[in-house]
């Protein structure tokens, strides 16, 4: 990996001083730097070394464009070489904490560092040790043929045998995190930490299996503050105790390359450092033409008193922290059904129009025949005659009839939800009362180019009957009249249609949508 040689931007002022010598140097006056002396095993000046200088978060790729390089890591590491009396001047680096290493010969040293020592005008002194080595083994997956062992901090890596063994050598004296990944880089399988002692060659046997409670989450690489109020919209307020709040992240507000592909690699505390438990709702970064975007679902518990959210990226084959997640459990049905669902329609006020304001108000929905051939009872120019008060539903409903002269032509109701395309990529379901006789059919569209829908069919039956149906259960895209698929629609969704076919009736109720809320058509 190439690395970049920083600028000493601090002037040195080296002035000889008999009241003052360190390991043989003279006294080296600076403005607002970290001066470093460096001496060798016997206390001389370590002349001309290079430090090299990285970020917790830094471990070593496969290759030039590995998975596990963050896209900012040539941009953090610094090499800087020392001058003739081991001096080593910093006045800056890109990351709040890391590791300083340098190695000559066979001795060296490696320690952490801060970006907060770098401003305190102070001198310090790193002697060189003798180096040390570890041998350990990874437990391979059946199958795996080998695991990749890194070190944090380091440029370290090195290639297991079949067996898993592996040995870390040429080590200054220090204490490291290590962790052995699979070759594809996706995943951890074992990580650990070790002490190097000075000449000594150490075994760590067998690594541990990585868990989440002992995720340390300096070495996440990218955080950002997410103001608590900023996730919770007018309409979700005033917040329960325990509710569970929104982060969405597109294309203008998250850079996702520094992510992994499928972010597993997301995390959330609160201000104070306590994790919340969170839900990955969907990731989309990789689908070819189409927008990059996720949605995360946090828990806040209302014994806490959250302020802020923390959120944390860019860890490398990291573990999925969502997958386990039910953070909606023990919430009330009220609370959920709110924060956690939208109803479309429920024609209570007896017109075709949404049940919920988008914000602008709400959207009018259109009832309309395929053609001529088609026949409506009401027609759309009686459309109110359409709206019935019905006992057992102890609603108000929608009823028509369809008839038509030739096979396949339908008549429908619908509207244009969103006027910008919206992704409703967290749709857990969609759901409707219904009953009468003949096919119908539920069709999420895209109008705006690329067009195209996605479509489910079933038939009616004679008593009520609720209709619920998942994105696995829509029709396969075969682009037969438009119809591309979900995967085509999902993140850019602008219609709802719902029709029959033929010689048909329908009576329809209470139209919801679970897994997204109002905010995800604005």
């Amino acid at each position: 990996m190439k690395r970049l040689l920083a600028s000493l931007s601090c002037v040195l002022l080296f002035a000889c001083s008999s009241d003052k010598n360190l390991a043989g140097a003279s006294t080296v006056e600076t403005e607002n730097a970290c001066i470093i002396n460096v001496v060798n095993i016997d206390s001389k000046p370590a002349a001309n070394v290079v430090a090299r200088i990285r970020p917790l978060w830094y471990v070593e790729g496969v290759s030039t464009d590995s998975a596990v390089t963050q896209s900012n890591a040539q941009d953090a590491i610094l090499e800087v070489s020392a001058d003739s009396l081991g001096n080593i001047v910093m006045d800056s680096i890109n990351f709040n904490k890391g590791y300083i290493e340098i190695i000559d010969g066979n001795s060296g040293v490696f320690q952490a560092i801060a970006s907060s020592d770098l401003k305190k005008n102070k001198l310090t002194t790193m002697q060189m040790e003798e180096l040390g080595s570890v041998t350990g083994k990874a437990e391979l997956p059946e199958g795996t043929d080998y695991a990749w062992v890194q070190i944090y901090g380091t440029d370290k890596i090195v290639k297991t045998n079949k067996d898993g063994e592996f040995t870390l050598d040429s080590l200054p004296p220090a204490s490291y995190q290590i962790r052995a990944i699979l070759p594809d880089e996706q995943a951890t399988i074992g990580e650990a930490s070790i002490t190097i002692s000075a000449g000594e060659k150490s075994d760590i046997q067998a690594l541990a299996k990585p868990t989440l409670e002992n995720e340390q989450l300096e070495q996440w690489a990218h955080v950002r503050t997410i103001p608590l109020d900023s996730t919770i919209s007018d309409w979700m307020k005033p917040i329960a105790e325990t509710t569970v709040v929104f982060v969405r992240l597109n294309e203008t507000n998250f850079d996702f390359s520094e992510a992994m592909e499928n972010g597993n690699d997301i995390r959330f505390t609160d201000q104070s450092g306590n994790r919340l438990a969170f839900k990955r709702a969907f990731w989309n970064s990789t689908t070819p033409d189409t927008p990059q975007s996720a949605e995360f679902q946090i828990r806040i518990d209302g014994s806490s008193s959250v302020e802020n959210l923390e959120m944390y990226w860019g860890k490398t084959a990291a573990l999925d922290a969502s997958a386990n997640n039910d953070i909606w459990a023990s919430l009330p049905d009220s609370l959920v059904k709110a924060i956690h669902s939208i109803t479309l329609i429920d024609f209570e006020n007896q017109k075709l129009e949404s049940a919920f304001d988008y914000g602008d108000g709400p959207r009018e929905w259109y009832f309309h025949p395929q053609d001529t051939n088609v026949t409506t009872t009401p027609s759309s120019e009686n459309i109110q005659d359409a709206f019935e008060f019905n006992e057992e539903r102890n609603s108000y409903v929608f009823h028509w009839k369809s008839t038509s002269k030739t096979r396949g032509k339908w008549s429908m109701i619908g509207s244009r939800v969103s006027r910008v395309p919206s992704s409703l990529e967290g749709i857990d379901s969609i759901a409707f009362y219904a009953k009468g006789k003949g096919e119908l059919g539920f069709a999420v569209e895209v109008l705006n180019e690329p067009t195209g829908k996605t479509k489910y069919v079933d038939y009616l039956d004679s008593t009520w009957k609720r209709f619920s149906f998942t994105p696995s259960d829509f029709v396969e895209g075969d682009g037969e009249f438009g119809n591309m698929g979900w995967d085509f629609v999902k993140p850019r969704v602008t219609t709802f249609t719902i029709w029959i076919v033929d010689e048909s009736e329908m009576w329809i109720d209470d139209v919801i949508l679970y897994g997204v809320n109002r905010d995800n058509f604005n």
